[in-house]
């Protein structure tokens, strides 16, 4: 048996919810998988993907679509998601840099400790309408994309802009004692 057909036999068996096929693909392809992880990233994180990956696999089996050979799909699934991974860890940096060079031009009142600026925050997030809160959350708190956002939303990327950007407007307003006056 080829090993093509050895792979569309073992896929066919996973959809139908074999746990010996899972089991099967999981010995076959991860170790190899965190070493193709690990090109992209650290162990750690390599092991995570693979892990989030099998995971993805087992859980959405009977709506896999791979038009490609088993193997080049989880290859490229691992690969995907190492520079996904690389792209938010980018981003963070970026923006936690960002924040500490502009310190100096932002402050909280020495009256406002972290715990009451804290509340605040939560009072202003709970007026937000459920779906904008939650939109403005994983953008922002979970480095969600607004695409993978939108998908678990079942709504268009645009609404998910719109909500996000209707909930920094609500923040800004709610909390501008925080800027500094303009000069």
């Amino acid at each position: 048996m080829e090993t093509s057909d050895r792979e569309a036999l073992l896929l066919k068996r996973l959809r139908k919810g074999s746990r010996d096929a899972f089991e099967t693909l999981f010995r076959l392809y991860y170790a190899p998988l965190c070493v193709h992880a690990s090109h992209y990233v650290g162990d750690q994180d390599a092991e995570n993907i693979v892990q989030d990956l099998m995971a993805h696999l087992w859980e959405n089996r009977r709506r896999l679509e791979i038009s490609t050979s088993l193997r080049a799909y989880l290859y490229k699934a691992v690969r995907n998601r190492a520079l996904t991974l690389l792209a938010r860890s980018k981003t963070a940096g970026k923006v936690l840099d960002n924040i500490g060079r502009s310190m100096d031009f932002y402050f909280l009142p020495p009256s406002c400790p972290f715990d009451e600026l804290m509340s605040m925050f939560e009072k202003a997030m709970s007026k937000l309408p459920e779906e904008v809160r939650e939109a403005f959350l994983q953008s922002r708190f979970e480095g969600k994309t607004y695409k993978e956002i939108a998908a678990e939303a079942n709504v268009s990327v645009k609404i998910i802009d719109h909500r996000i950007q209707k909930a920094v407007t609500h923040l800004r307003r709610q909390m501008a004692f925080l800027l500094p006056n303009p000069a």
